[in-house]
């Protein structure tokens, strides 16, 4: 039932729905006919496929990583499995992955932990149709690829290391100079490579400490001896070790061995028991978790994003937590989940391989409640609109997705007050104005609801370290200023000019963005200048304001680019003044009427922001959130070029969208 007789309600039930049958088998039912604020769906999980986790070593560490994939298999009813050596072994990584890709699975998430070797085999799984991710490790060739990836930044990671190894050194020891053993096991493993570059550029460039790399070996064992030589041969000179894998748990059992707690400073890597155990007790000061639960269940996701939806996957930073004193205990606890798993899943540092789904009656928890809101119920998110329903069908949720027919300020803040009252578990915001909603959201993260935010970004929501689904719009506005300034040149011929930017909702947070971007682009990189025009939401209004400007300035003007979906109507300028290849126009979104507009030649590019993705993306993040206790990230969608070198594919693929515009009630 509707909640409202005001609302359109759209209910949607699909069963086995991929991109190809999805015109013909989406039953709709319209509840309702008026004003079009608000649309509930359910999705579909699409068909059963078989996936394969590999791995570079069966260490506990994986534990969470198992259970993730677990999670995610179990939600869009895959077959999965995880396998690898016991310890770390590049050749028995090699051989499972072989054996993985002749056995064709639909898709492998695998360990880019050395810089050649298994390159080779998976581009073979690539030449079959496979879909490869990596996760945990990353090397060049999974980049150069453009395959996702679900991990740390190293570099980033390593650099946050050094930076507490370097306070905690001298905070341990009192010294200013002094040197920092970086301590790996695995010399030339592709993510411990990076981390230690960023550990030695953290240490080096902010403070007066020197740094050496010391090899522990995976043996725990040799790792504690191997520490223990180095300190007797230097300890006047060492005033920490900093791990840069897992086996930093090593440097825990070294300090309690030879009553060093307090004495030199010792960290690193994961959040391991022995590790843990080691901070509460003093012995050691910080390590950095690097989420291995989201290592598995995102690489699901993704995987099932690409072969249900055309979607290919792209980078989810896991992030970087640093744990101490002042937040072990919280930890810890978050943590026993996963540690009382370890001996059920036969993961001890001498285990053979394990194949394992470990799927359980509840594991995916109960229903809840999520409501998406919008500035703006414009049909650029209709994709949005799907992937919410496809992400909350897997879990059972109740989700619906609201917001005002344009943009409003006051409306989609009434919305988001209302949907606040009514206390849902989860919600998935705009963050379109610099302080509008932001009390709002406060309000509803003091109620433990769960706050994420997509499409817009904004302050508030970068300091409160909330989820986020979208572009990085500067960078985004950067792509477009870059496209601007090459095709006024080629379109115009002249080096010199004015590219006006095109927005339609002055003071919204992601266009303002975009704008610095775009003005950034044209003026780092060309001699041409740049003006802000304001098109306004509505259409007839947008393209007057374009033209009127035009008219006045034609013999300036070289270049439109837009910042919004409202880019569209660049293109009904173009075809009304039959200006196609006159002047350069192009911005963002990929709406019918913009890739109609370049399949004719009268605009040259735009830039698309994955609005799917921003309706998938935050019920994962918020389903973690609640049923596993780990918080979102900043996920980017990225910013696609589309022109016409492209054009006809990308119209293909996004074709199972227009056709859910009319349904869904969301017209211009």
């Amino acid at each position: 039932e509707c909640p409202d007789w005001r609302d359109v309600c759209v209910f949607v039930d699909i069963a086995l729905l991929t991109k190809d049958n999805i015109n013909d088998i989406y039953p709709i039912e319209a509840v309702a006919q008026a004003e079009p604020d608000e649309v509930t769906t359910t999705g579909s999980k699409g068909i059963g496929r078989r996936m394969v986790f590999v791995t570079h070593d069966m260490h506990p560490f994986f534990v969470p990583t198992i259970v993730g994939m677990s999670d995610a298999c179990l939600a869009v009813g895959w077959q999965c499995s995880f396998i690898g050596p016991p310890a770390y072994d590049v050749d028995g990584t090699l051989s499972r992955l072989e054996s993985t890709v002749a056995s064709k699975p639909d898709a492998i998430a695998m360990v880019f932990s050395e810089p050649e070797a298994y390159n080779e085999t998976a581009a073979d799984a690539i030449s079959q149709g496979i879909v490869v991710l990596g996760y945990n490790t990353d090397n060049d060739f999974r980049a150069e690829n453009n395959l996702g990836y679900v991990g740390q930044d190293q570099f980033n990671a390593g650099y946050q290391n050094g930076l507490h190894a370097a306070k905690h050194a001298k905070a341990v020891t009192g010294k200013d100079e002094g040197k920092i053993i970086i301590m790996t096991c695995c010399v030339g493993h592709t993510a411990l490579e990076e981390r230690i570059r960023g550990t030695a550029a953290a240490i080096e460039e902010n403070s007066n400490y020197t740094t050496e790399v010391l090899d522990g070996t995976p043996d725990a064992g040799a790792y504690v001896s191997n520490v223990e030589a180095k300190w007797q041969a230097e300890s006047d000179d060492i005033v920490g070790f900093a791990g840069v894998s897992g086996y930093t748990e090593n440097l825990g059992r070294f300090a309690e061995a030879n009553s060093l707690g307090g004495v030199v400073a010792l960290g690193g890597f994961d959040l391991l028991p022995t590790t843990m155990a080691s901070i509460a007790a003093g012995d050691m000061q910080w390590t950095i978790g690097q989420d291995p639960y989201t290592q598995g269940f995102i690489p699901v996701m993704l995987a099932w994003n690409e072969l249900e939806r055309g979607y290919p996957p792209r980078f989810y930073d896991t992030g970087a937590e640093i744990v101490d004193a002042s937040n072990i205990d919280a930890v810890i606890a978050r943590e026993q989940s996963w540690i009382d798993l370890t001996p059920a899943l036969g993961l001890d540092p001498g285990a053979a391989e394990t194949d394992t789904t470990l799927t359980a009656d509840g594991q995916l928890g109960p229903s809840r409640n999520m409501t998406f809101l919008t500035h703006d119920m414009h049909p650029f998110f209709v994709p949005t609109i799907v992937g919410m329903a496809d992400a909350c069908g897997f879990f059972g949720w109740k989700c619906n997705f609201i917001g005002p027919p344009a943009y409003d300020v006051d409306g989609t803040l009434s919305r988001l007050e209302s949907t606040v009252a009514s206390k849902p578990d989860a919600i998935a915001m705009v963050f379109s104005e610099p302080e509008a909603y932001n009390e709002t959201a406060a309000d509803a993260i003091s109620q433990g609801i769960v706050v994420l935010g997509y499409n817009t970004d904004n302050d508030f929501r970068a300091e409160n370290n909330l989820g986020y689904v979208g572009q990085d719009q500067f960078n985004a506005g950067y792509q477009n200023g870059l496209h601007a300034a090459k095709h006024a040149k080629a379109v115009t011929g002249k080096d010199e000019g004015k590219i006006i930017i095109m927005t339609c909702c002055v003071g919204h947070t992601a266009l303002e963005e975009r704008i610095r971007g775009t003005a950034a682009a044209i003026e780092e990189n060309s001699n041409y200048t740049t003006e802000v025009l304001d098109g306004t939401p509505d259409a007839g209004a947008y393209v007057s304001n374009v033209e009127a400007k035009w008219q006045a300035e034609s013999d300036d003007i070289v270049g439109f680019a837009g910042v919004s979906g409202y880019t569209e109507n660049l293109g009904r300028f173009a075809e009304a003044n039959s200006l196609g290849g006159v002047v350069a126009l192009g911005g963002f979104d990929l709406l019918p009427t913009t890739m109609a507009s370049i399949a004719a030649g009268d605009m040259q590019w735009t830039i698309g922001q994955d609005p799917y993705t921003q309706g998938f993306m935050p019920v994962l993040m918020a389903w973690k959130y609640v049923q596993r206790g780990y918080p979102g990230v900043f996920y980017d969608t990225g910013a696609e070029i589309v022109d016409a070198s492209n054009i006809d594919a990308v119209i293909a693929r996004e074709q199972n969208w227009v056709d859910r515009t009319p349904i869904l009630g969301l017209q211009p």
